[in-house]
């Protein structure tokens, strides 16, 4: 099932108690909330097009290809380039969408 946000789409390809797997579609320009979560871990690997992801402290420039690890607890955020970009997202841990803490 597809689930629409204002910065695009994402869907899951697998969901367990503690472990999902999903690809996040993030439209030209736009970004993910400022968020952390206490109970799992994320990784995210760039499938297409670039994005400045945020985490922690750090703010890196993520081409096709390139992955990052976001530990629990760790403020972070995704904002695709100039032609969108795809993104594949591992999460480990205790999964759930109750997780999110916004800024």
């Amino acid at each position: 099932m597809m689930v629409q946000r204002l910065w695009g789409t994402y869907f899951d390809h697998f969901r367990s108690e503690n472990c999902v797997f999903k690809t996040l579609e993030i439209e030209a320009g736009k970004s993910t909330s400022m968020q952390r979560h206490s109970d799992r871990d994320e990784v995210w690997f760039v499938e297409r097009g670039y994005a400045i992801v945020i985490v922690g402290d750090s703010k890196l420039l993520m081409r096709t290809g390139g992955w990052v690890h976001v530990p629990r607890e760790t403020w972070h955020c995704i904002m695709a380039g100039h032609e969108g970009a795809t993104i594949r997202e591992m999460q480990m841990g205790v999964c759930s969408e109750d997780d999110i803490e916004r800024k």
